[in-house]
C-alpha cells in the first residue's frame, strides 16, 4: 500500500529498484538514489602510511553468511598454494564468527588472518587508509531476501579511501563498484575467481592504483553526500513540485 500511494520511491540501487518494480509500481515514480559517502572523512592515505612488504586486504562488514568472508578465506588458500600470502583483516562482528575462526584454523591461515572485531566509527577511516585492497565477496542466498547486498556502503567508503575494490557480483553491488574502473566484480560463489582477481591486483600494481584513483575521483565528483542530496532534492521537486526542496 505504501509503495502504490507514494508519489516518489527512491531505491538505492538497480537491484532494489527491480524489487519495487516487481510490486507493479509505475516506473515514472521510481528514481534510483544511491547511498553516498563522506569524502572528507574517508580519504586516501598519505604515501608514507603504506608501503609494507605484506599486502593487506580488508573487509568491513557484519559477519553474516552472505558477506562472503568464507569464500575469501578459500581464495586465500588457493593463493597460499601459489606462494602468495597477503594479510587479511576482518572488521566486524556477527553470527558467522565461530565458523569463520574454525575455517581459519582448518585452512592453516592463522598467520594471515586477523579478526579485528568491532571498530568504532571514528577509527574506520584509519582502517581503510592502512590497507591496500578492499574485498567483500557478497553473494545472494536463495530464498533469503534479507541476506543480500542492497548496495554496499563499505565498498564506496573504500573507493573514497583510494583503495581498489574486489566485490561479489550480486544484489546492488554493481552500483557501488564500477567493474574495471573502480574495482573488479567477481563470481562470489567461486574462490577461484576471487583469487584470480586478487592476483591481477597483486601483479599489476599500476592497474590497482589506477582503480583506487578512479574510485576516489568518482566519489568526489558524483558519489559524495552533497551530490546525492542534490539528486534527491531535484527528483523530489520534479515529482511533487516543491520548490523549497531544491534550496539545499
Amino acid at each position: 500500500m505504501a509503495l502504490h500511494t507514494a508519489k516518489g520511491i527512491f531505491p538505492i540501487s538497480r537491484y532494489t529498484s527491480s524489487l519495487v518494480e516487481a510490486q507493479g509500481v509505475d516506473k515514472s515514480r521510481i528514481q534510483i538514489i544511491t547511498l553516498g559517502v563522506d569524502i572528507k572523512r574517508f580519504k586516501p592515505a598519505k604515501i608514507n602510511q603504506r608501503g609494507t612488504v605484506q599486502i593487506q586486504l580488508l573487509t568491513v562488514a557484519r559477519l553474516d553468511l552472505h558477506k562472503g568472508h568464507d569464500r575469501v578465506l578459500e581464495a586465500l588458500t588457493i593463493l597460499k598454494r601459489q606462494g602468495v600470502k597477503p594479510q587479511y583483516i576482518i572488521v566486524g562482528e556477527g553470527d558467522e564468527e565461530y565458523r569463520l575462526r574454525r575455517m581459519v584454523r582448518n585452512l592453516g591461515l592463522g598467520h594471515q588472518v586477523k579478526f579485528a572485531g568491532f571498530i568504532p566509527a571514528s577509527r574506520l577511516p584509519d582502517m581503510y587508509a592502512s590497507s591496500d585492497i578492499f574485498i567483500m565477496a557478497s553473494r545472494e542466498i536463495p530464498g533469503r531476501l534479507d541476506l543480500v547486498e542492497g548496495f554496499g556502503l563499505s565498498l564506496l567508503e573504500a573507493s573514497a579511501s583510494g583503495l581498489p575494490v574486489v566485490a561479489g557480483r550480486s544484489g546492488g553491488v554493481a552500483d557501488a563498484v564500477r567493474d574495471g574502473e573502480t574495482g573488479l566484480l567477481v563470481n562470489p560463489d567461486s574462490p577461484e575467481d576471487i583469487a584470480r582477481a586478487l592476483r591481477v591486483l597483486f601483479s599489476d600494481t599500476d592497474f590497482a592504483q589506477k582503480l583506487g584513483a578512479e574510485g576516489r575521483r568518482w566519489t568526489e565528483t558524483q558519489m559524495s553526500w552533497d551530490h546525492v542530496a542534490r539528486r534527491l532534492c531535484s527528483t523530489m521537486q520534479r515529482l511533487i513540485g516543491l520548490e523549497s526542496v531544491n534550496k539545499y
